[in-house]
């Protein structure tokens, strides 16, 4: 899942361990063109952030930890469905 402002793109990724279950993780990029030749441009990610970024990335990490929150909401949601069908249907 991703969330884009203006150069900045915040990433949300599953992922599953024995010990923890179902986990996210969240990574944030900024991207920006390098001019290779006249007008060829090349994609570039980097991890650091100029200080106009901040609000940008403030904005968009708060938008991934409500999500998170909603992707966990909806994880237990589920997680309790299965529960209460396995006892519906264990005779």
């Amino acid at each position: 899942m991703e969330f884009e402002k203006r150069s900045l793109v915040v990433n949300i990724w599953v992922n599953y361990s024995e010990g923890f279950g179902k986990f996210y993780n969240v990574t944030l990029e900024r991207r920006y063109t390098v001019n290779k030749e006249q007008q060829q441009k090349e994609w570039k990610t980097s991890h650091s952030l100029r200080e106009s970024d901040l609000g940008n990335a403030t904005l968009l990490l708060q938008n991934a930890f409500k999500k998170i929150l909603e992707l966990k909401k909806l994880d237990l949601q589920a997680k309790e469905g299965e529960a209460y069908d396995e006892q519906e249907f264990n005779y």
